[in-house]
């Protein structure tokens, strides 16, 4: 069925057989040739990323201290493999740039940028390929996670299983975007995106309720998450090119350009937030429940 609930199914039957198949293709993205692990991980990181969301959806019914225990395993997942990932981000980002304002960036300082990255996510792709126990550990700890989904708790098979999370999801992405408005920092802009891409995965999660309305809203939060997501790859590469050798004039002009690009996703970012957190959060909330109640006989 992939990820996505279905009104079929009894929800707590439905949230445990997508929390096993997400499990499941991760383990089976890390279990790659050494030539492929570039693509596992970032496979296996987007795995991660849909499991803590649904994660936060049923944090109400989980229980606190369950839901820590679980968000913590798949967190601490992502982040003994995420270096690797990073690392490749900075080129493509970087390569993003210079092909967009190619006559800004003398290429010659486009290209000793690129090969310096470049050699900084061979050489951390190698120390995980020659240990291999990030990638072990990793395994170990999604292995041990579907164990524990024996012991999960029953869940109400019912639109009140999901609303706390869904309320508590827009709300934060809500509280993040108004919060950017007035102190734009790098820091509040990642932690909305990450806010923004939970909400992304939750509308995906749920069953057709209305697609004419709840698909546009969700490709929406894609868009904002992407936008979002270019800001903070665009501030990190300025971050690790400060660590570099190049010439001084070539690295001010590249930061001047990644100002530029920030500040122009920004915009673009804003002006999505303004639209889609128009809402408070229990309107939001109660706006799907009722899609749920008027979806549900018709589907039985």
């Amino acid at each position: 069925m992939g990820f996505k609930l279905d009104l079929h199914e009894p929800l707590g039957q439905g949230i445990r057989r997508i929390m096993r198949e997400q499990i499941e293709s991760a383990l089976k993205d890390l279990d790659c040739p050494d030539e492929k692990l570039h693509d596992g991980v970032h496979d296996a990181r987007k795995g991660f990323k849909k499991i803590r969301a649904l994660l936060r959806l049923v944090r109400e019914p989980l229980g606190q201290p369950h839901y820590r225990q679980e968000n913590r395993r798949y967190r601490d997942a992502g982040r003994r493999i995420s270096l690797v990932r990073d690392s490749k981000v900075h080129v493509e980002t970087l390569d993003d740039l210079c092909a967009a304002l190619p006559e800004e960036i003398p290429a010659e300082s486009c290209a000793l940028a690129r090969q310096i990255l470049l050699d900084r996510h061979e050489q951390l792709l190698d120390q995980i390929l020659a240990a291999g126990i990030a990638r072990r550990r990793v395994q170990l700890v999604l292995q041990e996670g579907l164990l524990d989904l024996e012991s999960w708790p029953d869940f109400e098979d019912d639109f009140s299983t999901l609303q706390p999370g869904l309320i508590a999801s827009y709300g934060s992405g809500r509280k993040r975007y108004r919060a950017s408005l007035k102190r734009p920092s790098t820091e509040l802009l990642h932690e909305w995106r990450k806010q923004v891409k939970y909400l992304w995965y939750q509308l995906r999660l749920l069953p057709p309720l209305w697609p004419a309305i709840i698909d546009p809203f969700a490709e929406a939060c894609h868009t904002l998450s992407s936008a979002l997501g270019s800001d903070h790859d665009l501030a990190l590469l300025d971050v690790e090119l400060r660590q570099f050798e190049i010439p001084e004039e070539d690295r001010q002009t590249i930061t001047r350009l990644i100002e530029s690009r920030r500040h122009q996703v920004q915009l673009q970012a804003w002006d999505l937030g303004m639209r889609l957190y128009a809402e408070t959060p229990a309107a939001f909330a109660k706006r799907h429940h009722a899609y749920w109640n008027a979806a549900r006989p018709l589907q039985s």
